[in-house]
């Protein structure tokens, strides 16, 4: 069985895309087994939803409990291994509180900020997903006890396995605040190659969007990662809460973001 290509890794979204499309079953097993390798769970695990080699990669806290309407298995169905040139099913999900809508702007805006309009939205989701430090469905994070063996290999995926060009934190700003989180941010001065700091980054904005609050975009370049460049970018605020529930605000969040990651 060959080896997958490292062209699946390529420094352009568009080869990634090709790359991902010209893999056949065997290599995308391999892939996936490879990808596997360390979790605690035997099959791929719930909440964790994307493509082999994403050029944007979300990590959040767990998965959320605000299923479509008639979903009524969301809880309790396994995990979709990845997928090879085609979006991840929870890209195309969604859920009741818009949450993954708001995440494929993003995506969508982040990639064609690189490539420019030519890429359609569906191929910009194809190189996307999704992992989270826990899979047990938890609709706020200081509810979630994090299992420390899922989080580093969901941590180890996100970075250095699925090689994305941008990590982007989604509600992560607070819980690596939290001082029983302090293994969590010695973890991600591994890859940061420094002392992981959440409220001090070596590049941040002010979001500018909304000024009733001070919000911050900051991002982290990671040295130990699998691609060179590559960062940590965390929001401001977790999308499915005010502010950013808002369309108004939650585009201008998305303007700002990809501004910003431009100059990283």
């Amino acid at each position: 069985m060959n080896a997958p290509s490292e062209r699946l890794w390529a420094p352009a979204p568009f080869e990634r895309l090709r790359a991902a499309r010209a893999i056949g079953p065997e290599q995308l097993q391999q892939a996936t087994m490879s990808l596997l390798a360390g979790c605690p769970s035997s099959a791929w695990p719930y909440g964790c939803s994307t493509s082999i080699n994403p050029w944007v990669v979300f990590l959040g806290v767990s998965p959320g409990t605000s299923p479509e309407a008639g979903d009524t298995n969301f809880v309790t169905r396994r995990g979709a291994p990845p997928t090879a040139g085609c979006a991840p099913a929870s890209m195309v999900y969604s859920d009741s509180k818009g949450f993954f809508e708001r995440l494929r702007d993003l995506t969508t805006a982040l990639i064609r900020a690189e490539v420019g309009q030519a890429m359609d939205v569906s191929d910009a989701l194809s190189l996307s997903g999704i992992m989270n430090l826990d899979c047990g469905a938890s609709g706020d994070a200081r509810n979630v006890t994090v299992d420390e063996a899922f989080a580093r290999w969901s941590v180890d995926v996100a970075i250095r396995r699925l090689r994305p060009r941008y990590v982007v934190g989604a509600g992560l700003s607070g819980f690596l605040r939290e001082p029983k989180h302090a293994w969590l941010r010695e973890l991600l001065s591994s890859y940061v190659g420094a002392a992981f700091m959440p409220g001090r980054a070596p590049a941040s904005v002010p979001f500018e969007g909304y000024t009733k609050k001070q919000y911050v975009f900051r991002a982290w370049p990671l040295r130990n990662g699998g691609v060179s460049p590559q960062h940590l970018i965390i929001l401001p605020q977790h999308p499915s809460r005010a502010p950013l529930t808002s369309p108004a605000i939650w585009g201008d969040a998305v303007r700002e973001c990809v501004a910003f990651a431009r100059t990283l």
